[in-house]
């Protein structure tokens, strides 16, 4: 498997949480974590294992672009690309079976018409296509190969008529994942099902309990209900809080620094779940005395991230 932290040293940091939760489910495993980084600090003990690439800050892609170039640092023939900001919470064998044979896929559904990061109906009829893969792009299969680079050179080619071709930016930079899409679908690649097997999104899940070293995970999903995923994609504010710092705090302290699990659950729920449950109640309850002395704040205009069959974007 593959991961990138490249920009800021948040993306190192999270790097290493998703190594320490792989390594809880991979011990004796033939697939390697593999982690390329713009970055110098050193890797931590405790993970060894990585086999690190390091690159300068100048032979890399900033942004989402950097996922464009993921058919050249694709260090096997068969490689699981992960985001920094995912937790493991089991065995990868059972992914890799799902996508194996593909020479690029993702986790989603094929979409003919809709919105998403543009308007869709009108992206098949200017490459050819009868549809376009719509996913988040946590989660990247590849097999490199002739296929696998002509989806790659598509998607770098579009890059460059991004505004042109009617492609809506993500936080004022191009998205990787239309492109992608584009090249995918001119390749006959196709994704897998979303069924919460292989991954879920923070911004679609209803409820979570998640322990990373007792092996608990279970996720209440619209639609799919109950799923045991085995990854967890953490975006944005949900990798700022529980379950996500919380649990990544506890395996550092038992994994890094060797602490006995009671004492480490202990400092964790002490500096940060309790804390923040306090933070949450203070807001719920003191929420509408804010509002009704100051007003409402207006909702600022963002981009709308419109939703699709088995909750993909």
């Amino acid at each position: 498997m593959l991961t990138l932290a490249i920009g800021k040293k948040l993306y190192l940091d999270m790097a290493f949480n998703l190594a320490r939760s792989f390594r809880l489910w991979h011990h004796g495993s033939d697939i390697e974590f593999h982690l390329v980084t713009d970055h110098e600090a050193p890797t931590p003990p405790d993970l060894a294992f990585i086999r690190r690439v390091q690159k300068s800050s100048k032979e890399m892609a900033r942004g989402f672009s950097s996922k464009l170039h993921l058919d050249q640092l694709a260090p096997a023939a068969k490689t699981l690309f992960i985001d920094s900001d995912c937790l493991c919470v089991r065995n990868l064998d059972g992914v890799f079976q799902r996508f194996a044979g593909q020479a690029v896929s993702v986790v989603g559904a094929m979409k003919s018409e809709g919105e998403w990061f543009g308007d869709i109906r009108s992206r098949c009829q200017q490459y050819g296509v009868a549809a376009v893969p719509v996913f988040v792009g946590a989660v990247y299969y590849l097999e490199p190969g002739e296929t696998c680079t002509r989806v790659f050179e598509t998607a770098r080619k579009a890059e460059g008529e991004y505004d042109e071709a009617g492609f809506i930016r993500l936080r004022g930079v191009p998205n990787e994942e239309p492109l992608i899409s584009v090249g995918m679908a001119q390749a006959g690649c196709k994704p897998i099902a979303d069924d919460g097997r292989v991954k879920v999104d923070a911004m679609y899940w209803e409820k979570i309990s998640l322990s990373l070293i007792t092996g608990k995970s279970e996720v209440l999903m619209p639609k799919m209900g109950l799923v045991q995923p085995a990854l967890y994609h953490f975006m944005s504010s949900w990798a700022e809080k529980p379950p996500y710092n919380t649990q990544v705090m506890l395996i550092k302290l038992v994994k890094q620094y060797k602490l006995p699990y009671c004492l480490s659950i202990t400092l964790v729920n002490m500096t940060i779940l309790y804390p923040n449950i306090i933070y949450q109640m203070l807001k719920k309850t003191l929420r509408p005395m804010y509002r009704k002395i100051f007003g409402v704040r207006k909702i600022k205009a963002s981009l709308r991230l419109p939703s699709v069959e088995n909750n993909n974007i």
